[in-house]
């Protein structure tokens, strides 16, 4: 089982603070929540969670996103082990994420979209073993699994500014091209050949 940490100061726009597979979950209770974005996914045997003293069964391939200061609880269904992977998360622009997720505080997947969030962690663990860590590439990956939460990042109403000039079209890049290697570099290249993110001068703008 692996789990790894980030050692970084939040300055990605999505960023990973924790992640980890095939992980022997034990029982845990956080009657404050937990600080930040935290989703959990069953990869073999059976969870229960607890949230405003209902429980829902979490079997292989079914996972939660809760959001932060959430009271909650979760424990194995049975005496078998449970195994997980999870994700924890914040970045710069965490303050748009209750509005990106239609601002509810826990979502539950499966099947396929459980999969893909699945494959989206094992690459993002992947990433972490390899040194020195590409912290653009992991918050490609954060997004990544973002969008398998929402109908798409760009039906966010925000009235900020800097999100629509700034941050949207790197966004856009992102999302088209998210399996990709793609560097920091490369995405200034693209977006300087299709003219986003440009401010008055016609050059990009790093935020």
């Amino acid at each position: 089982m692996a789990i790894y940490f980030s050692n970084t100061l939040s300055k990605e726009p999505f960023q990973f603070d924790s992640v980890g597979n095939h992980w022997l979950q034990e029982a845990l209770s956080r009657p404050q929540g937990y600080p930040i974005y935290h989703y959990l996914q069953t990869e073999e045997g059976c969870g229960i969670f607890t949230i405003d003293g209902k429980e829902y069964f979490l079997p292989e391939d079914h996972g939660i996103l809760i959001t932060p200061h959430v009271p909650h609880a979760y424990r194995a269904a049975d005496t078998s082990a449970w195994i997980t992977c999870f994700a924890t998360f914040g970045g710069t622009m965490e303050a748009h994420l209750p509005q990106i997720l239609g601002n509810n505080r826990i979502i539950f997947t499966e099947k396929e979209n459980a999969l893909e969030i699945k494959a989206v962690i094992d690459r993002a663990v992947a990433r972490f073993k390899t040194a020195p860590v590409n912290t653009h590439q992991l918050s490609c990956d954060c997004y990544a699994l973002l969008l398998q939460f929402s109908n798409g990042f760009f039906h966010a109403n925000t009235s900020d500014p800097a999100w629509e000039k700034y941050v949207q079209p790197v966004l856009r890049l992102i999302e088209t091209h998210y399996m990709e290697d793609l560097t920091a570099e490369q995405r200034v290249i693209q977006l300087e050949k299709t003219g986003d993110a440009a401010d008055d001068g016609g050059t990009v703008k790093h935020i």
